[in-house]
């Protein structure tokens, strides 16, 4: 079992009749976070604060004022085709997105934006050309390192990172589902973004005109070699017809008369052929016995009418064949002339062509306009003050949340009276607030002057607690103590003897703690008896007290050793001595040491009814509480009570109802608390 759960008791828990647990833990929850940042609400006013300032120190000595200045361009594409000239131009064809995107990449380009650099001489700006500024304090280091010694760029590297600067600072936005384009320029100047955005502009329009400028030429180019090519052909062809012109007459003569042979000759190579065949049946028709005349006689006659076949058929050849060639130079000389005739339509058809577009290339239209050139901003477009303050307050209060949150999680310190009991599983009978008046005598001094102040109802409310159980116990001597120095112990002891002597009881106080001795500073006391006379029986216990004139209390003061303090409480002597005081008083209230520091309150202890355990507000850690208890634990005595000290006030509510009920008594505190 651990210390802590060896110290929790059983505590009654209040519910409600019907509500459901998690409804109670979830209301719990929400509480604790608002209650947590309501504790944070300077820590979170002041980072929401500084981050302000930060914002409008930036906004103020840093940060350079960027303008934006934008021109409107409308696309207005012109459907006029250099090659067909006839067509009418149709205005109002459809642009779907890829025209759209085109058109942007266009003026991104930096073909487009270089022009503007090399119009405007941005690389002369210092703004767009890095290496005419004063170099920083990165580029200063770098500079000192070995081997990087800074080398100027060629005139080509500040144009090209001219142009790249020139890109981040210019955005092209189409007005979509419109033809409009917004061209955008960001500078630090007003009156140089205005000029970029309407050059920019300018020069898109000039590319146009420029390149269907150049289309023109090409085709003026184009149609003037066609032209040439069909007057050379022309002219060819009519060459060819003179000179097939010239003999066409003598040989359409001569045409009729070697028509008229060939058809005769085609009848004689009939008769021919007719004879032929004849003379060849009569040959085969002799008999065999026929006389050898007859036979030669008919042989004869086959050679005569096949050389007379032979002769017909070569007149005949010929004739055709020049026939023929007269039909072919014909044939060609009616295709030139057809060929002629094609070549001069079209001669003609290039030629109007040609005077067109030549006429054309002196009024060429581009395929956008202006629709609203640049004006000049007047108020900076970057950075936007009420924008940047908003983003300077959010973050720090999310920096101061964030904080508050980090220190409530990694938190080990006490903050409220229900947190130390969860914690200890002990209860809290006592929550005193942190006297105003500072430390020793002046604190004391406070209690008395102020005794309708909040810390005196405090030490009041404590006194009654602790009154009621000793009438159930009858416990009469307490220590007070603590895990660590300077929590508070004396003031307490002391505070709280006088509000039990105001009424009427018999208090003794006993400075327990002979290392410190400061109840003499506390109580402005120059000299007066200690223990060491009531211990040694050199004095009786009454003659070795002081007894404090504004209250009636009792003081035992601590005597100086040169021994070890434990071995003193440890003595028969101090037993005795306890146990008379027990006997002559009402309430022996005793002011120990720190627990943790020494073994003399453990050893005090076993001379007590009860101890009482105090704890440091946000001062004292969970581990110091935890080994304190367990200190207390292993002297065997009853733990009587908690009290959490020094309470800031401000920082809780526990105090509100006893500050205002402590100025309604008729005699309100003078002194703020």
């Amino acid at each position: 079992m651990s210390i802590q759960s060896g110290f929790r008791t059983s505590q009654p828990h209040l519910s409600l009749s019907g509500a459901p647990d998690q409804i109670a833990v979830t209301d719990g929850q929400v509480a604790t976070t608002l209650k947590t940042l309501w504790s944070g609400r300077w820590l979170i006013a002041s980072t929401t604060v500084l981050a302000l300032g930060l914002g409008q120190l930036w906004l103020s000595e840093f940060a350079t004022p960027l303008y934006r200045a934008t021109t409107s361009v409308l696309l207005e594409p012109q459907d006029e085709s250099l090659t067909d000239p006839d067509r009418v131009p149709d205005r109002a064809r459809p642009i779907d997105d890829t025209i759209r995107r085109t058109e942007v990449e266009i003026l991104r380009g930096r073909a487009l934006l270089g022009t503007v650099v090399d119009d405007l001489a941005l690389t002369a700006d210092p703004e767009f050309n890095a290496s005419l500024r004063a170099p920083g304090f990165g580029a200063r280091l770098r500079a000192l390192l070995p081997g990087q010694a800074s080398t100027r760029p060629t005139p080509d590297q500040q144009r090209e990172a001219a142009i790249s600067m020139l890109s981040e600072n210019v955005t092209i936005r189409n007005l979509a589902p419109s033809l409009v384009f917004e061209l955008s320029a960001v500078t630090e100047t007003p009156q140089k973004s205005a000029l970029i955005a309407d050059r920019l502009a300018q020069n898109y329009i000039s590319q146009q005109i420029a390149l269907k400028r150049h289309e023109s030429d090409n085709a003026i180019r184009w149609l003037g070699q066609r032209l040439t090519d069909l007057q050379h052909q022309i002219e060819t062809s009519n060459a060819e017809l003179s000179r097939l012109s010239g003999s066409a007459a003598t040989e359409t003569a001569r045409t009729v008369v070697q028509t008229r042979r060939l058809q005769k000759l085609e009848d004689d190579l009939a008769t021919a052929r007719l004879a032929l065949s004849e003379s060849q049946r009569r040959l085969k028709a002799l008999p065999a016995t026929a006389a050898p005349d007859a036979r030669a006689t008919r042989e004869a006659q086959v050679a005569i009418d096949a050389a007379t076949l032979r002769n017909l058929e070569r007149q005949y050849g010929e004739i055709d064949t020049g026939l023929r060639s007269e039909t072919e130079t014909a044939t060609r000389q009616k295709l030139l002339e057809q060929q002629s005739e094609t070549d001069l339509l079209v001669y003609g058809h290039f030629l109007t062509r040609l005077k067109d577009t030549i006429a054309r290339e002196g009024r060429q239209m581009a395929d956008s306009r202006v629709l609203s050139a640049a004006v000049e901003p007047g108020a900076p477009y970057l950075p936007r003050p009420p924008l940047v303050l908003s983003l300077s307050a959010m973050l720090g209060a999310a920096l101061g949340l964030m904080i508050l949150l980090l220190r409530q999680t990694f938190r080990q310190t006490i903050r409220s009276a229900h947190e130390l009991e969860e914690f200890t599983g002990q209860k809290v009978i006592g929550q005193l607030p942190r006297l105003p008046g500072g430390k020793g005598r002046s604190s004391i001094d406070f209690l008395h002057d102020y005794p309708d102040s909040p810390a005196a109802e405090a030490l009041r409310g404590l006194r009654t607690n602790i009154v009621l159980e000793q009438l159930l116990l009858g416990q009469k001597v307490i220590a007070i103590t603590s895990a660590n120095p300077q929590e508070g112990k004396t003031t307490v002891s002391l505070g709280l003897a006088r509000q039990m002597a105001s009424l009427g009881k018999r208090v003794l106080v006993i400075e327990g703690d002979l290392r410190r001795r400061v109840f003499k500073e506390y109580l402005g006391v120059a000299a007066a008896q200690d223990m060491i006379g009531a211990l040694t029986g050199s004095l009786s216990l009454a003659e070795a007290v002081h007894t404090d004139p504004r209250s009636g209390m009792d003081v035992l003061f601590g005597t100086k050793t040169h021994g070890n303090p434990a071995d003193i409480f440890a003595s028969e002597a101090f037993s005795r001595l306890l146990a008379e005081a027990r006997d002559s008083y009402d309430y022996v209230i005793i002011d120990t040491p720190p627990v943790l520091c020494v073994p003399d309150t453990r050893i005090i202890l076993q001379g007590c009814d009860r101890a009482l355990f105090l704890v440091n507000w946000n001062i004292t850690t969970r581990v110091q509480v935890r080994d304190g208890l367990a200190a207390l634990h292993s002297s065997g005595r009853k733990l009587g009570g908690l009290i959490l000290n020094r309470i800031d006030p401000r920082s809780t509510k526990e105090f509100y109802y006893t500050a205002y009920y402590s100025t309604e008594t008729g005699r309100p505190s003078q002194r703020p608390l």
